[in-house]
């Protein structure tokens, strides 16, 4: 898939990876829809780069945890901008968890939600198009949703706290097993594939002081955190690479090594 004058959806794009990959699309010649849950300023002024820059982009407020905000954010899309021919499902979210006996089920839905559940409300509404005229879809994964990479997240956190990541990593590791699932249900019409960073450094990253970040940075063979303007090359490459599909692209400076 060539990106020039083609519609990219990308959620949760106000910031962090999101951002970055919008641009990274809009530069490819995408028109890009940008989305936010919350933070409008943030998602117009993104769309304002992306516009001064020579580019086409919209901004659409939704919660994309909701079916009905996701079937108006695709009808925007749609009257705006065009068909829809790409989504990047990136919404997703982190927060430490307690020990397994003292978290709640409500932690364990909101972060199945944020991670898991958006992602499926996404893919269903853009298979019900994308089944008839084709296109692709990304999902973003983590290198977290691998046992070992787990283990050596949440023995990070525990230096400072009682904290771990079991919902994040399940919610992350469905992730990439919904992907897989989709990829085969959906072809040939439509490619889906993930990709699945590790320790990012963006304003979302692991909360939590210099000792705990040297901490994680020690069991990455790079010895540093991923910039994700250098990751948002992932995404587009798995957008052009029309011969990949049911693909999980570790981008994570060597973490999976640990499990070597």
């Amino acid at each position: 898939m060539i990106l020039q004058g083609k519609v990219a959806i990308v959620t949760g794009s106000s910031r962090g990876i999101g951002r970055a990959v919008a641009f990274a699309f809009a530069e490819r010649g995408a028109r890009v829809l940008v989305n936010s849950a919350t933070d409008v300023a943030g998602g117009r002024s993104v769309v304002a780069e992306i516009i001064n820059s020579g580019g086409a982009a919209h901004y659409a407020q939704a919660d994309v945890c909701d079916p009905q905000q996701v079937e108006r954010m695709f009808g925007e899309a749609d009257s705006v901008l065009g068909p829809v021919d790409v989504l990047v499902n990136n919404v997703g979210g982190f927060t430490p968890d307690a020990s397994l006996a003292g978290t709640t089920m409500e932690h364990w839905l909101h972060i199945l939600q944020i991670n898991l559940l958006s992602t499926v409300a996404c893919s269903m509404r853009a298979a019900r198009t994308m089944i008839h005229c084709g296109g692709s879809i990304i999902n973003t994964s983590s290198a977290a949703s691998g046992g070992t990479v787990s283990w050596h997240l949440a023995k990070g956190l525990d230096q400072k706290s009682q904290e771990g990541v079991m919902a994040y990593s399940a919610a992350k590791a469905a992730v990439s097993n919904f992907t897989m699932a989709m990829a085969k249900h959906l072809a040939p019409h439509v490619r889906v594939n993930a990709v699945a960073p590790g320790f990012v450094a963006t304003s979302d990253s692991l909360p939590a002081g210099a000792e705990l970040e040297q901490s994680w940075l020690s069991h990455i063979p790079l010895r540093r955190a991923i910039d994700p303007v250098g990751l948002a090359g992932s995404y587009v490459h798995l957008a052009e690479s029309d011969y990949l599909t049911g693909m999980i692209l570790t981008a994570d400076a060597g973490l999976m090594l640990e499990q070597a």
